[in-house]
């Protein structure tokens, strides 16, 4: 469905390519319009999360990612490539599969968006997260848009039907 051909002139614009992020690209105009976008979004669901003291026990992930470590390159990164490469048209949704997302906003930011998303995560005390995070008041935008489910990964896409246009896994590297 979204063959758009990733055979760009990588050379005019440094926000583009599979590599480690760069200083350089908090400097690109990319990056601070994906950051711009994600920032107020992620500010209003950890707010959220602490109000509603929705973490649980031993969570060992940043309580606010956008501003942490890795993400604050990855996250504006994903969110450029995907409204570049994969955007939402008018009568589509484009599908999203995020490979252990825990509580991070994004899944639910790219549901607030107009995406169609499975966000994943093997450990079973996420599901529950999610259901205790849908049952609150003043749920942000997106939210209950997002298919939670608990699952090994490495089973995904076993049914004919089930296909993705995108498949995200964020900080894979950092998880245990």
């Amino acid at each position: 469905m979204y063959r758009k051909s990733l055979c760009v002139d990588r050379t005019s614009h440094n926000f583009f390519g599979n590599r480690l992020g760069s200083i350089r690209d908090f400097q690109s105009q990319a990056w601070k319009a994906a950051y711009d976008e994600l920032e107020p979004y992620s500010d209003i669901y950890v707010d959220f999360i602490l109000r509603h003291n929705l973490f649980p026990k031993n969570y060992y992930w940043p309580i606010d990612p956008l501003h942490n470590f890795t993400r604050i390159w990855e996250y504006p990164y994903i969110c450029h490539q995907l409204m570049q490469y994969v955007p939402v048209l008018p009568g589509q949704k484009p599908k999203v599969f995020d490979v252990g997302s825990a509580l991070t906003f994004m899944p639910s930011f790219l549901a607030s968006r107009g995406y169609d998303v499975t966000a994943s995560d093997c450990d079973p005390l996420m599901k529950q997260t999610f259901a205790l995070i849908e049952s609150c008041d003043g749920v942000p935008i997106g939210v209950t848009d997002v298919r939670y489910i608990t699952c090994d990964c490495r089973q995904i896409g076993g049914e004919k039907t089930s296909w993705y246009d995108v498949v995200l896994c964020t900080s894979g590297f950092g998880a245990r």
